[in-house]
């Protein structure tokens, strides 16, 4: 992938993203950014030298230029995002755990040691934990420390580390798992790349983001979806096998039982399955069969067996804290984020809108100030009809999504779909944080590096034919 003789596109990209991330953090060392702008430089040199713009990519040539390039990458990763990771890990240590990290990770290690103390993380109050020591500045308590709106897996699967860490150093920090996700995610997302150029571009776009780094090394959990919707994928990409399709759909199951943002891929999921199935040789209703029974299934019992537990445990206090919490609909509510934030909550929030609402409402129209008094946001913890927002614009913009996949069913369509769909709910919702910005962006941008889990081999080593493995699937599959 060339933009031009000797131009790499994927040169212009980590230089940009990289270089950004560099320039404007405060949460890397100057010895890293040092060490990290040299590796630039190298990355630069290999580039312009290196290639000539000629020889195709299984040129000897082209291999040693981009082992090279894939060395330089690793080096940037580990300046940029693990090194400053383990720092603010370490001054944490030092200084407290209260300090130097999210409130998220606070939340969710103390979530694992209620739950190792056979308590319910969804029916206690965090406030005699690190958390409520925590500087939340604003004139009301942090509503976190009365609702854990994390779903079950992404406090359990920190339970190992939890136990190893605990032993090992006598304490633990959350961002132990999410550096082990950030290296899964990198290695499975290089996996999916179409090709060397477009497997540098997607490291890059998980590994150096300047939109996403910042949160990674604070403690945001965004990144533990990335790489299970990864792996998803690469399994995926595995269908000849016996359990690639299931396999498949429990990562995904995984994922929705980790963070709500995840679901609504799941229709575009679904439909890529069942259309690349189809696509392989086999009827409308023989895919869906083999989609519903060999990925929906395996995915949906995943989901049930981390959530259900729980539900079970306090039905009441697991809606309250996933459902009711984040909607505006509790004692505590979540805030509307009415500063530094994204949405049309802030506009809502603002004096001008009230203003409009005035001047639209007098003379003639004044009967309807009741009615307008009720759209306009006066504190950021008041309850608020903003589903009716979410409703308007983010259906029709599934509806869309999913006939336009209908017509070229890819997974950049399915993904895309996707990102969209969740920009438009969020944008409509109580709150869009800069991480829930990052997160989409990353995953638009993997869409189109990506090639096609379905209808490609998996590596150049991989000599079935392409499409063969989902026929074998559906031939099994057969009508009663």
């Amino acid at each position: 992938m060339v933009n031009g003789p000797g131009l790499p596109l994927d040169t212009a990209l980590i230089i940009f993203l990289a270089g950004s991330f560099l320039l404007t953090s405060g949460q890397v060392p100057w010895g890293l950014k040092a060490a990290a702008t040299l590796l630039l430089l190298l990355y630069l040199v290999v580039s312009h030298f290196g290639a000539t713009g000629e020889e195709s990519e299984g040129g000897r040539r082209a291999r040693r230029v981009y082992r090279v390039k894939l060395g330089i990458v690793l080096g940037l990763v580990l300046c940029l995002a693990v090194a400053p990771t383990l720092s603010s890990i370490l001054t944490r240590h030092t200084e407290g755990p209260e300090t130097n990290a999210h409130d998220g990770v606070l939340q969710i290690e103390a979530a694992i040691s209620f739950l190792v103390d056979g308590q319910n993380p969804y029916a206690v109050t965090y406030e005699d934990t690190p958390l409520g020591a925590w500087r939340w500045g604003h004139p009301y308590p942090n509503p976190a420390l009365y609702y854990l709106a994390y779903l079950p897996v992404m406090f359990l699967s920190g339970v190992p580390l939890w136990a190893l860490s605990e032993a090992a150093l006598g304490w633990y920090d959350q961002r132990f798992l999410y550096l082990l996700a950030y290296v899964v995610a990198l290695w499975a997302w290089h996996r999916l790349a179409r090709d060397r150029t477009s497997g540098l571009i997607a490291l890059a776009v998980v590994g150096l983001n300047p939109l996403t780094l910042p949160y990674l090394i604070e403690g945001r959990n965004d990144i533990v979806i990335v790489a299970l919707l990864g792996l998803s994928l690469l399994a995926l990409s595995r269908a000849e096998s016996r359990w690639g399709l299931p396999l498949s759909g429990v990562f995904f199951g995984i994922a929705c039982a980790a963070k709500q943002s995840i679901w609504f891929f799941g229709p575009f999921y679904l439909l890529y399955v069942w259309r690349s199935l189809r696509s392989s040789g086999g009827s409308g209703g023989q895919a869906a069969r083999v989609a519903i029974r060999r990925w929906l299934l395996p995915g949906a019992f995943a989901a049930i067996l981390f959530i259900l537990p729980f539900f079970l445990w306090s039905p009441a206090s697991f809606l309250e804290d996933t459902v009711s919490y984040l909607s505006g609909n509790v004692e505590h509510n979540y805030p509307i984020k009415t500063r530094g934030a994204y949405g049309l909550h802030v506009l809502l929030a603002s004096p001008g809108f009230a203003w409009l609402l005035d001047s639209l409402t007098s003379g003639p129209l004044e009967f309807l100030r009741p009615l307008a008094g009720t759209l306009k946001i006066t504190s950021e913890l008041q309850p608020y009809p903003f589903w009716i927002f979410q409703t308007v614009f983010a259906l029709p913009v599934v509806v869309l999504a999913l006939r336009k996949q209908l017509r070229g069913n890819t997974v950049a369509l399915a993904l895309a779909g996707y990102a969209l769909t969740l920009l438009v709910y969020q944008y409509f919702s109580r709150f869009l944080h800069d991480n829930y910005i990052g997160y989409i962006v990353t995953v638009w941008a993997l869409a189109y590096l990506i090639r096609e889990p379905l209808e490609q081999p998996v590596s150049p080593r991989d000599v079935q034919p392409p499409l063969q493995s989902a026929h074998a699937q559906l031939s099994r599959e057969t009508i009663p």
